[in-house]
């Protein structure tokens, strides 16, 4: 009993720290349009928007490693990654970034360039947690986090993951407000972090926390380039697609956080599943 409530006390505790650790990101970032912009290039001052943004992620990095070693892995960074939404949700929406004119291929780039970014917090987060501990491994697995396990054929499979999650999150929006786009990416990446812990159980997943943002940039570039018109006259026709209504910090906040309650909800749901395909197959066997 001590144990359990030491441990809802960490994960609490961590997530009552995140809106302060958020605030130099939300304050630097304000734009021309009064509000903090979708985009960092958007803001009164891209280098402080950078800056800000670039303190609170160190901070949430620490705070997210000082969890996984306390709890787990997948609570580290959902702690990040909801640190992240707590960004994304105080930011404009598409709508404003319509009217302010910017560029629609910028979406989808500045989408691409967080996957070095997010990449490198889920490794560190699962080296230094040393990876999910309900994955088997043995003197033979290589650690978790490192580029030989990332590289592996299933470890680069879980990229494919982000098809469904992407898939899902479309289906889900029903109007660009800041929560409804947040909880169609969360739920999609939740869906995705499901579908990866199940289909490869024996597989540390790093790269399950990259693969929506890789397959949403995708998608934005794709949709970008056979886009005519301008986005605020689409956005007022009802013809804008509606993955460019979600915005770079969306896809990274709801896929983290998303993700890690996937995996949650894997083990929650399908212990004995996840138990017997985790074990060493001479046990399986026997």
């Amino acid at each position: 009993m001590i144990n359990a409530i030491q441990r809802y006390m960490i994960l609490f505790g961590a997530l009552l720290l995140t809106p302060f650790i958020v605030m130099p990101a939300i304050a630097w970032r304000l734009s021309d349009w009064g509000g903090p912009s979708p985009l960092a290039h958007g803001a009164q001052s891209p280098f402080m928007a950078d800056l800000g943004l670039l303190l609170s992620l160190v901070i949430l990095l620490a705070l997210g490693g000082v969890v996984s070693r306390g709890l787990n892995t997948a609570v580290g960074l959902f702690v990040i990654g909801f640190g992240v939404c707590l960004i994304a949700f105080r930011c404009d929406t598409v709508e404003v970034f319509a009217w302010s004119e910017a560029s629609i291929w910028a979406l989808g780039v500045e989408t691409i360039l967080w996957i070095p970014i997010v990449a490198v917090l889920t490794i560190v987060v699962f080296r230094f947690s040393k990876g999910l501990r309900d994955v088997y491994s043995d003197y033979s697995t290589p650690p978790a986090g490192s580029f030989e396990s990332m590289l592996a054929r299933d470890g680069l499979a879980m990229l494919l993951c982000g098809i469904p999650a992407v898939g899902v999150t479309w289906a889900l929006l029903a109007d660009w407000s800041n929560g409804q786009v947040l909880g169609a990416v969360f739920a999609g990446a939740m869906v995705g972090g499901l579908i990866g812990r199940l289909a490869l159980p024996r597989t540390q997943p790093v790269l399950l926390f990259v693969g929506p943002i890789l397959v949403g940039g995708l998608a934005q570039i794709v949709l970008a380039s056979g886009f005519s018109g301008t986005m605020s006259d689409a956005l007022v026709a009802g013809t804008a697609p509606r993955l460019l209504w979600v915005m770079p910090l969306d896809w990274v906040g709801g896929t983290l956080g998303g993700s890690a309650f996937g995996l949650g909800v894997a083990r929650m749901f399908f212990a004995e599943t996840l138990e017997l395909a985790t074990r060493p197959q001479s046990t399986v066997r026997a």
